[in-house]
């Protein structure tokens, strides 16, 4: 699964945690988001999912994201845990990968002291 290096290590844990391999990928030094371009080249045959941070209100750049992903036959799993309720060209994040995991933790946009929430299928052309 690909990731961004600049995530809390609580991404990269749920990685590990189902027996995969993180594959960490810097990111896009205007947004601090994941970078597509790194994205493509670090996917593989053996990769299954991509996991963009979206990060401080600013949504990741999806049209790329879901264009490799499909290229490649990924899933897409948004963590959106500090971005609600962060919009990519007019849709909610939450809405656009397969799957979207929010956080409610006191520092988080919206919050419920604590817990999460996972949304989806979204219908992004990775569902399946």
């Amino acid at each position: 699964m690909i990731t961004t290096a600049m995530t809390f290590c609580s991404t990269v844990h749920v990685i590990e945690h189902v027996g995969a391999k993180p594959v960490l990928v810097d990111v896009a030094p205007d947004t601090l988001t994941i970078d597509p371009e790194q994205v493509a080249a670090a996917a593989t045959p053996r990769t299954r999912a991509i996991v963009p941070v979206h990060l401080y209100g600013h949504p990741c750049d999806m049209d790329p994201l879901l264009e490799i992903a499909h290229n490649h036959d990924l899933k897409v799993v948004e963590d959106a845990a500090h971005s609600l309720p962060a919009r990519y060209k007019g849709r909610m994040v939450g809405t656009i990968g397969t799957l979207t995991a929010f956080s409610f933790y006191a520092t988080k946009n919206m919050t419920t002291a604590e817990g999460g929430m996972l949304t989806g299928p979204g219908p992004g052309v990775c569902t399946a």
